[in-house]
């Protein structure tokens, strides 16, 4: 999408932004067992969305989306055993430049 901006001695510059898609891993808070996956691949989410539900020492932990995008990959199925930091799903996200 082109653009103008002005320069401070009164250049006219061109800019071109593109749009580029960002791969984001989501990743487990905690070593857990996933209790519920509540999207799917293909759903959009905004950042702050849950994503699913982890139950860790008898305490459900939200998993929430860290960026707006689709979900493209779900790494792990209800009743699976994750590791904190373990990548759960991926979302696409669409980064302005």
């Amino acid at each position: 999408m082109p653009g103008h901006a002005h320069s401070g001695g009164g250049t006219v510059v061109s800019v071109w932004l593109t749009r580029q898609m960002a791969r984001v891993d989501v990743e487990s808070p905690v070593t857990g067992v996933v209790w519920k996956v509540v999207v799917g691949v293909g759903d959009t989410v905004s950042s702050g969305d849950q994503v699913m539900v982890l139950e860790s020492m008898k305490m459900e932990i939200p998993v929430e989306a860290p960026v707006d995008g689709t979900i493209t990959e779900l790494s792990v199925t209800e009743g699976d055993q994750v590791s904190q930091d373990s990548p759960v799903a991926v979302i696409e996200s669409a980064q302005g430049l």
